[in-house]
């Protein structure tokens, strides 16, 4: 697993150093990895970045939410696009059948 941080300490190293790695990660806002029998375990963050991270993923699903309900609208649009050129093609089709009839309408009847 990579991690967008050069900041990887031991359980051991953070239990003995935890006042250390507190303000590290408070001060310079950068993730502090954890790993424990040498496998990445958790991650220390800031509270500020910790609150940031939660506004961003909120965002993510207000964006979602946004592309879902604009996909739904434009398929609704779609159909009442196509309803339209149905409305259309049928009013068409029928001076069509009008002009056929009668030998062709009058300029400004249609």
């Amino acid at each position: 697993m990579a991690f967008r941080t050069n900041q990887i300490v031991t359980f051991t190293d953070l239990r003995e150093r935890m006042g250390e790695h507190f303000a590290q990660a408070s001060n310079t806002r950068d993730p502090l990895v954890v790993t424990r029998n040498g496998r990445p375990e958790v991650v220390v963050v800031s509270c500020e970045v910790f609150d940031w991270m939660l506004d961003e993923i909120e965002l993510l699903h207000s964006l979602r939410r946004l592309r879902r309900a604009g996909a739904e609208l434009s398929g609704a649009l779609s159909s009442d696009d196509d309803a339209l050129t149905s409305v259309e093609d049928a009013k068409q089709r029928s001076l069509d059948r009008l002009r056929a009839r009668s030998g062709g309408l009058r300029r400004g009847d249609g």
